[in-house]
């Protein structure tokens, strides 16, 4: 049997979309094959797919954004019986009703993607829904798992939230629905953040305090993220500790790493792929399950291969980064961080669907 990893999607429609995860699996399984396979040591190793050594899980979990949001539309009461119209509308509405000015588009693209963060991060219940949802995909597998595999996870933007608050709940055993997984299995050997916005949606506990067991040395072997100095996501409160959880954990990269990424390989440099493609980051997506699964000898060939800046040429590159750099620009805080975070999501979304693809 092969290790787990769990793919929590970011924001966004996915609840018609069960492959969303083939093209960051399909990329791996590519990826392994031209640069891990070839360096494997011994003929059995070079037999071995991809599949053979870790098995991908999906997790999608924004049908519980739309349930309510579809109960709403249709002025019904929403699925959970604590949650009301009025509650929801006052959490929504107040952010949504000062963004007239932007098109249909614009606003059909909040309903499907800001409504998620948030729902998430003002409604406790849709909160406790959502964990309880996800860390029961994950019990559900790992107490089925015997106990000398591996497993880990890899979320990207509002699913990195999601992962730190379900994971936290899970190893506390403080899940609404009561699940819990098998002692033996409880700690994570790979907590992976693409896009990281646990420290903007942190709720209780905060992300970086003691308080949180989603750290090395507690429910998880090794924990890494992933930042890029252009993401406007992350900006406002970028996942950049430091001397965290200790100062021994902070310098020990098989515990904790910081993937301080700058490669741009396509506008929408905050997509999954955009961040599993760097160098850093894939190297320790396979390291840190298999020992020495990606050598040297294939780090060096990738990053041979690797094109910072993709097929861009430089005028094109120049224009993309001067837009990301502006999006990335402080905006007003008058009307708190969200609504901050929601104008970055819009403007950064209307420029990576309207520039011309090169």
């Amino acid at each position: 049997m092969a290790d787990k990893i769990f793919l929590l999607h970011g924001m966004g429609n996915f609840e018609d979309e069960s492959d969303w995860h083939k093209p960051v699996e399909e990329w791996l399984e590519e990826f392994f094959e031209k640069y891990a396979k070839p360096n494997r040591k011994y003929l059995r190793d070079k037999n071995k797919k991809f599949s053979d050594y870790i098995e991908i899980i999906p997790i999608t979990y924004g049908h519980i954004f739309s349930d309510i949001l579809e109960s709403w539309n249709l002025d019904t009461e929403p699925p959970m019986s604590d949650l009301s119209r009025d509650k929801i509308s006052k959490v929504v509405f107040s952010y949504m009703s000062q963004l007239d000015e932007y098109s249909e588009s614009d606003k059909n693209f909040i309903s499907t993607h800001l409504a998620d963060v948030f729902l998430y991060y003002k409604l406790q219940t849709v909160r406790e829904e959502v964990k309880s949802y996800v860390g029961k995909q994950i019990a559900d597998h790992l107490n089925n798992t015997p106990p000398h595999l591996k497993w880990g996870i890899v979320a990207h933007s509002l699913g990195t939230s999601v992962a730190h608050d379900t994971l936290h709940a899970l190893y506390t055993h403080t899940l609404k629905n009561g699940v819990q997984i098998k002692d033996e299995m409880s700690q994570a050997h790979l907590v992976m953040m693409l896009g990281n916005v646990s420290r903007i949606l942190q709720t209780n506990p905060k992300v970086l305090s003691p308080e949180s067991t989603v750290q090395p040395e507690k429910a998880c072997v090794k924990y890494v993220t992933a930042y890029h100095y252009l993401d406007p996501f992350t900006l406002y409160r970028p996942f950049k500790p430091e001397a965290w959880p200790t100062q021994e954990i902070f310098f020990d990269e098989d515990k904790y790493k910081l993937c301080d990424v700058k490669h741009i390989l396509e506008p929408n440099i905050h997509s999954y792929l955009h961040y599993f493609k760097h160098p850093d980051v894939v190297e320790h997506f396979f390291n840190s399950l298999v020992s020495n699964q990606l050598t040297i000898e294939g780090k060096n060939s990738y990053i041979k291969d690797f094109e910072r800046y993709g097929k861009l040429e430089n005028e094109a590159l120049v224009d993309i980064k001067k837009s990301l750099e502006d999006i990335g620009v402080s905006l007003n805080d008058e009307q708190g961080e969200l609504f901050n975070l929601a104008n970055r999501i819009i403007d950064y979304y209307t420029f990576v669907n309207n520039i011309v693809k090169v």
